[in-house]
């Protein structure tokens, strides 16, 4: 009788095999890990519009119950500047509000540029056709190379940018890398 040796090692199919099964796993990785960035960007906007709209109740306090932006004397003030016959400069202060109130250090996180407000107005006129423009801009609406934010007076984030009733409700609508839009108010 003849006795067999075994030698010992991998049949091809066996490497084969491993080799497909490691290369499906990095196949998974690759692209899980650009997702699983754009989420992590996306919250920390999110964490960057709430340190904004703490500020923004700093401002308020510290300015008589009104937000940057808005008219500061006359029948209409509180309201947004635009209503009071466009005597401010609505989107100079609110950049000099970022500036000066918002103390900690936000950027866009895909860029490192701070982030530019691109409108102020009440429901309906400037907001709702700077936010149709974020819509139509695609997932990174920039405005001279920095990520824009569109900040609304007396409306409503209910996805169809309603009438607030309490003419202190200040929304921010800004966009994510993985889709959609978001609002956040105060």
């Amino acid at each position: 009788m003849s006795k067999h040796k075994h030698q010992k090692g991998f049949t091809i199919i066996e490497v084969v095999l491993v080799l497909a099964i490691a290369g499906l796993i990095f196949l998974m990785v690759f692209i899980g890990i650009p997702t699983l960035q754009k989420s992590q960007r996306d919250k920390q906007r999110m964490n960057d519009v709430g340190h904004i709209l703490a500020a923004l109740e700093k401002y308020r306090t510290n300015n008589n119950g009104r937000y940057p932006g808005t008219a500061r004397t006359g029948k209409n003030k509180g309201r947004a500047c635009f209503m009071d016959g466009g005597s401010c400069e609505t989107l100079k202060e609110l950049n000099d509000f970022l500036d000066r109130y918002v103390t900690d250090d936000i950027s866009d996180p895909s860029s490192g540029q701070p982030y530019h407000f691109a409108a102020a107005g009440i429901s309906g006129s400037s907001c709702r056709e700077q936010v149709n423009k974020m819509s139509e801009g695609g997932n990174l609406y920039n405005f001279y190379g920095r990520a824009g934010l569109v900040m609304c007076y007396e409306t409503k984030c209910d996805g169809k940018m309603t009438k607030a009733t309490d003419r202190n409700t200040v929304t921010i609508y800004y966009n994510q890398e993985i889709g959609g839009m978001v609002c956040r108010e105060i």
